[in-house]
């Protein structure tokens, strides 16, 4: 019943397999989660699909 959060799970569960870690490894370098942007995450972890990651960390 919850469509609309149906891609955006589809997408994290996506970055989370590249590194099951990843998000708290991110807000060790962010504690803000909402600051966390796609830079970080490809310091972390370079091989994220960036389109995976301009979907992840744009605005809404």
């Amino acid at each position: 019943d919850n469509l609309q959060y149906q891609k955006p799970y589809e997408f994290c569960s996506k970055l989370l397999n590249y590194d099951s870690e990843l998000i708290k490894k991110a807000r060790i370098i962010e504690p803000d989660i909402s600051f966390i942007n796609k830079e970080i995450l490809l310091n972390i972890c370079p091989k994220i699909d960036h389109t995976l990651l301009d979907e992840l960390t744009k605005k809404f």
